[in-house]
C-alpha cells in the first residue's frame, strides 16, 4: 500500500469504505443520525461474502462488516448504541 500523497509530495486525505449492516435499534438509530462523511466506531465481524456470476461464471467478493455496536464519534463522541440500547460514559 502506498503513501496518500499526491504528484507534489503533499498529503492527501483519504478514506476507505466497507459496506456495514446492522439490525434493530442499532440499525434504525444509524439510519437516522449518520450522514456520509460521519466519523463512527464500529464494533462488530468481518464477512466475506463470495458468489458466482450466473451470466458468465466469474466468481466475486464482497468484504462487509456485521455491526453489533455503532459508536457516533461526532458531537457527542461518548454515546453510542449497543444492541438498540443507548449507554452513555
Amino acid at each position: 500500500m502506498s503513501d496518500p500523497k499526491n504528484k507534489k509530495g503533499e498529503w492527501e486525505d483519504s478514506s476507505f469504505v466497507l459496506n456495514v449492516f446492522a439490525w434493530g435499534k442499532t440499525a434504525e438509530l444509524a439510519q437516522q443520525n449518520l450522514s456520509k462523511g460521519d466519523s463512527i466506531f464500529i464494533d462488530g465481524r468481518l464477512k466475506l461474502d463470495h458468489w458466482e456470476d450466473e451470466a458468465n461464471g466469474e466468481i466475486h467478493q464482497k468484504l462487509r462488516i456485521v455491526a453489533h455496536r455503532i459508536d457516533f464519534l461526532g458531537p457527542n463522541p461518548h454515546a453510542s448504541h449497543e444492541n438498540g440500547e443507548r449507554v452513555d460514559e
